[in-house]
């Protein structure tokens, strides 16, 4: 029977149908780790029935096999999967001895060749894992020999096993050095916030998504008024303890885990928030950090300091050509806060607008904080 197929049927595939008929054994699954969707390769390989497992935790249904106490692939698997909800990134596992239970119930021993690939959301966010696996049981038991090559294939899957956790161990040793390396270069070392570098790469991941989705991301710009005369009056090490202090504010009032608080340099903060977004909920966030700040003055040898912060806040637009697009509206609202006395929100608009920005007075500052001084 002929079927006739449109150019419309073309330009929207069957991709749940593509998946499932992939011939590579693939299993996508939540943060949680419970399987969203498996591909018919993967229920042939694992012996499982799609129907029976969608919606479980993989670690549920493919259990420890309790006869061999001495298994390590349940355990393997979860640090790996961990590590890319934790890192973001792809992770290659050596070869597993993971044993899975046959159609009767009963463990079988396998051998497999995992690795875990994330699928990051809008904002950046582990949304799903792909777990991709290949059975590799007939290449360790190489069974067409005689009962001396077979002593020797025992022999040679056990230095295989072996060399494979030795070379696990290792590549967690590096990865762990690798880890703090990359933390040490992607935070500031005294607020332990993001750093600019990490800030900028996830301003442009965010640009991208906007591009995609259409969905609006709002940035807060912050600068702590006056650092230098705290500095001078009361030394750096305090003024360092106001910037930590600062740092907490913006961490704990940040909306949810996608949204980031990032320290950019010197007296200067910035907050990018994601999600349901829109120029009465940014400016509600700021009003927040500025109300914790008040509530959280720092004890000094010399009474309680009070210090305060000059807001500039954006939101994005669809037509926005890129990152610095919006940043730059931003900044000129943090400009424009600071020329209007410190201690303000300032909006940033489209500069094609007759305002491009809008002012208002958060508090007037404590007579016993540092007093403003031309920015």
């Amino acid at each position: 029977m002929m079927h006739n197929v449109t150019l419309a049927d073309r330009a929207r595939p069957d991709y749940q149908a593509l998946f499932e008929s992939a011939p590579v054994s693939y299993a996508v699954l939540d943060p949680e780790l419970a399987f969203v969707a498996v591909s018919d390769a993967y229920l042939r390989d694992t012996m499982t029935v799609r129907e029976q497992i969608i919606g479980r935790g993989i670690f549920e249904v493919f259990p420890d096999n309790p006869d061999d106490p001495d298994g390590s692939g349940t355990g393997n698997l979860r640090a790996s999967l961990e590590r890319v909800l934790r890192t973001r990134q792809p992770d290659t596992m050596p070869v597993q001895k993971y044993d899975i239970r046959g159609p009767d119930g009963s463990f079988q021993a396998k051998y497999w060749s995992p690795r875990n690939v994330p699928v990051l959301s809008a904002a950046g966010q582990v949304a799903y894992i792909l777990h991709r696996v290949a059975d590799v049981t007939e290449l360790v038991h190489a069974s067409e020999v005689g009962e001396e090559l077979r002593g020797r294939q025992s022999a040679t899957e056990r230095e295989v096993i072996q060399r494979s956790r030795e070379l696990a161990a290792a590549l967690g040793e590096v990865r762990a050095a690798n880890a703090k390396l990359a933390a040490e270069s992607a935070t500031d070392s005294l607020t332990v916030l993001p750093n600019r570098r990490t800030f900028s790469r996830r301003g442009e991941q965010a640009a991208q998504a906007l591009r995609n989705s259409k969905k609006p991301y709002g940035l807060i710009l912050l600068d702590l008024d006056n650092l230098k005369q705290i500095n001078d009056e009361y030394g750096h090490e305090v003024g360092d303890e106001v910037l930590r202090k600062l740092g907490n504010i913006l961490n704990s009032q940040l909306r949810n885990s996608s949204d980031m608080a990032a320290r950019l340099g010197g007296d200067e903060f910035a907050v990018l928030c994601f999600g349901d977004i829109n120029e009465q909920t940014l400016h509600d966030v700021a009003e927040r950090i500025h109300t914790q700040i008040a509530k959280e003055p720092l004890a000094t040898p010399k009474g309680l300091l009070r210090y305060a912060g000059s807001f500039g806040l954006a939101l994005s637009m669809s037509e926005d050509p890129d990152w610095k697009t919006l940043y730059g509206r931003a900044d000129a609202a943090l400009r424009e806060a600071k020329a209007a006395g410190k201690d303000r929100i300032s909006f940033g608009r489209s500069q094609s607008k007759s305002a491009t920005a809008r002012l208002r007075a958060l508090s007037v500052p404590p007579a016993s904080s540092i007093p403003s001084s031309p920015a």
